[in-house]
């Protein structure tokens, strides 16, 4: 797209130049006027300055959200050890256990039969997270959920915290990746009783053995006080049942097919009945 604008920008400079120098005085005002509109097209392909992101502000405000306004000494604490795990270090050697202060600090609350955990469903958590009716727990329901969407890393010898420039999202270890492991490994920890799975019946492999469920939560989950129930979403147009293969292999790594259950149902349908009803 770059060099089809610059060809494009050089064709009209040469137009520009020779109508003037055919006509000038016929064209005066003219040559005047494209000259100033090339101007302008140049300077619209120069590279904009980026949003500089104050991290520590948008984290601050959330934070005082969910723990209420009056708790600025906590949400510090949380920034401070929240950073202490990246700044001044390369990204690529900010693993899970970085954060392990941070998540010691705040404990997950344990939510008996409530916790929910997905894969490739976060349309559906989104879609619960707006309902009146809380009936499952998960991650964006906790502190370490004001990260949702947010990029941090840092680097050498370096106390900034950057929000540009760092690494792509689970390319390797990077900081904001270790992040969602370390707290995915923690809020799995803490479960206790029903645990919901939502899985998508709308992709090759609902039960994806290099997710985040399958690495990090599924590993944590107790099977001494934890039952495991899966929902797989499927849409109309596709379609899995529970004998999917990986699904199988879900159970399988599961080891405890007295405390496994898995279900299929349509999107439409969930969304339609309370989640209790699930």
């Amino acid at each position: 797209m770059a060099k089809r604008l610059q060809s494009l920008w050089m064709t009209l400079l040469l137009v520009s130049v020779t109508m003037m120098l055919l006509q000038p005085q016929e064209v005066e005002g003219t040559g005047r006027w494209w000259w100033k509109w090339l101007c302008c097209l140049h300077r619209a392909e120069e590279p904009q300055p980026t949003e500089v992101i104050d991290l520590k502000k948008e984290v601050m405000t959330k934070c005082q959200e969910f723990l209420g306004n009056d708790n600025t000494d906590r949400c510090n604490e949380f920034w401070d050890r929240f950073t202490g795990a990246f700044v001044n270090k390369a990204p690529q050697t900010v693993t899970p256990e970085a954060y392990n202060d941070l998540i010691k600090e705040h404990p997950i609350p344990k939510e008996k039969d409530k916790v929910l955990l997905w894969s490739k469903t976060k349309h559906m958590v989104t879609f619960l997270s707006k309902l009146t009716e809380k009936h499952f727990f998960h991650i964006g329901d906790t502190i370490f959920g004001i990260m949702d969407e947010a990029v941090w890393c840092g680097k050498n010898n370096n106390k900034d915290v950057l929000t540009s420039g760092c690494p792509e999202y689970m390319d390797g270890v990077e900081p904001v990746g270790s992040y969602w492991k370390r707290v995915s490994q923690a809020f799995a920890e803490a479960a206790e009783g029903t645990v919901t799975v939502l899985l998508s019946g709308a992709v090759d492999t609902p039960f994806d053995t290099n997710s985040i469920f399958a690495v990090d939560e599924l590993p944590k989950l107790d099977p001494k006080k934890v039952t495991l129930r899966v929902i797989l979403i499927n849409t109309e147009s596709q379609r899995k049942t529970c004998d999917d293969k990986s699904l199988k292999d879900l159970e399988k790594k599961w080891g405890h097919p007295e405390k496994y259950h898995c279900r299929h149902t349509l999107e439409s349908d969930l969304k339609i009945r309370p989640p209790a009803t699930w």
